[in-house]
């Protein structure tokens, strides 16, 4: 059961991937170190920490990509 908090990071598009289809939407959703994470782009707050930044691509990247 996955409820309504519950998202695979990254998957923006909850088609059950992380994908260039989710990837299209990460730079509207880039606040920058200390901004604020709207709901629509909670998949790509990847570390949780509130804000879409470059941290959170890396990380995006990672799940992307499958390896570190």
């Amino acid at each position: 059961d996955m409820g309504a908090y519950e998202y695979l990071a990254g998957d923006a598009n909850g088609d059950g991937d992380t994908n260039l289809l989710d990837f299209e939407g990460f730079g509207g959703c880039m606040t920058g170190p200390g901004g604020s994470v709207s709901t629509e782009c909670i998949f790509f707050d990847m570390n949780a920490d509130g804000d879409v930044d470059s941290f959170d691509v890396a990380l995006f990247q990672l799940a992307f990509t499958g390896s570190p």
